[in-house]
């Protein structure tokens, strides 16, 4: 999860990136390699842990989804 909140702080993820992978290693000291294998395997378990989510939520029919509300949406 480390990898993971870095990238996120550094950048990573926003488009266009803040900072690439061999920038980020270099400041964690370990190899680009070794930070994107530490990287994938965080967002591997992200992904695993949604994905149960997001198929329930697919499976809700559009009415339904067009009346829920965001938490702190105004009504």
């Amino acid at each position: 999860m480390h990898a993971l909140l870095t990238a996120y702080a550094q950048g990573y993820f926003r488009f266009p990136r803040g900072s690439d992978l061999q920038t980020i290693a270099s400041k964690e000291k370990i190899s680009r390699t070794t930070f994107l294998e530490h990287l994938k395997k965080a967002e591997n378990k992200i992904i695993t842990a949604l994905i149960p989510h997001i198929q329930l939520f697919r499976r809700i029919p559009q009415e339904r989804k067009d009346d829920m509300r965001l938490v702190g949406e105004a009504a």
